[in-house]
């Protein structure tokens, strides 16, 4: 009788424990309440590229309750306690695109969101210099050149352009696959509507990029600091001379007033001359150089020479060229 007496109290316990534990959900912050309106939005914000990496110091803005909360060391980021209503959710942070994803919760009390955010390109190397050739019989065409070179982890650049507002003057750059930069060999006075080079020495001209998803983003800024006018009188040989096939050659020094060196290029004398010899960085004090290497009489044996200035910011300008044979 004891025994059955015992078994009959367990059970009757159990039972009340089980009612009690299936009590109706009545706390408002509980989540399983189904009148409870608040939730929980939470995730983790990495790198578009792969391998993905968490983003730590993201800025996530979750606008309905213009509340923020900035990611930690693994990109987790969390906003406990709000009303379950659709809504914008806001990242940024510097280096990359800012972006925005909207949030719909469809009855749910606790939503998890895995954001990726795109890497901004990055200017690595530039070169933006102007460059006179003189011609005969005393003519300068100017023409400027741009080589940059952009670094984008996530590798979505569709376009990169060069433009001046000032100038109205936009244009697209071609990606050089061998080298890995974007350029543009030539650019005149033309394509730019003026007439005097010089109005671009401290002129901003603005780098940018589209990338796949028509982001378009201000990359770097670029100038022209220097249109070098001085031109560099041959002095010998010139005129056709006959020459031993490693000449002297020799010019009137120039003084600018500012930092350069020399460049002494010797190309074949035909229709499309090649580069056959050529010495950079002579310091401004040097008038003559001796040719290192032996210049061919065959096929004709003839060529022409010429002198660049360059300066410091690698802006240039070339004399007229000079003739001369090898025989």
């Amino acid at each position: 009788m004891k025994e059955r007496t015992g078994i009959f109290l367990f059970f009757s316990i159990f039972g009340i424990m089980l009612l009690s534990c299936q009590a109706p959900r009545e706390n408002p912050l509980d989540a399983d309440n189904p009148d409870n309106k608040l939730a929980l939005l939470w995730g983790k914000v990495q790198t578009m590229h792969l391998p993905n990496q968490p983003v730590s110091g993201a800025e996530i803005y979750w606008e309905n309750a213009d509340r923020l909360f900035r990611t930690d060391d693994y990109g987790s980021f969390s906003f406990t306690n709000i009303k379950t209503e659709n809504g914008w959710l806001y990242f940024c942070k510097q280096g990359f695109h800012e972006d925005s994803l909207w949030i719909t919760w469809n009855e749910e009390k606790s939503k998890h969101i895995d954001l990726y955010m795109n890497c901004l390109p990055v200017l690595d190397s530039l070169v933006f210099i102007s460059s006179i050739l003189n011609r005969y019989p005393d003519i300068q065409v100017v023409e400027l050149q741009i080589q940059a070179q952009i670094n984008d982890p996530d590798n979505d650049i569709d376009s990169v352009f060069l433009a001046n507002e000032k100038l109205s003057f936009k244009s697209c750059l071609e990606y050089n696959t061998v080298d890995k930069f974007y350029e543009r060999k030539k650019i005149t006075m033309a394509n730019l509507g003026i007439s005097k080079a010089e109005e671009l020495v401290g002129t901003e001209f603005v780098i940018s990029s589209k990338d796949k998803y028509d982001h378009f983003i201000k990359i770097n800024t670029a100038y022209i600091y220097r249109v070098i006018r001085e031109e560099v009188n041959l002095k010998s040989p010139i005129g056709g001379d006959t020459v031993s096939s490693k000449p002297l050659l020799s010019w009137e020094p120039v003084t600018p007033g500012y930092p350069f060196t020399y460049k002494i290029e010797i190309r074949t004398d035909e229709p499309d001359p090649q580069l056959v010899w050529q010495k950079e960085g002579l310091p401004p004090e040097s008038y003559f150089v001796t040719v290192d290497a032996e210049l061919q009489s065959y096929p004709s044996g003839n060529y022409i020479w010429a002198v660049w200035i360059i300066d410091n910011f690698g802006n240039r300008a070339r004399s007229k060229y000079k003739t001369f044979n090898v025989k």
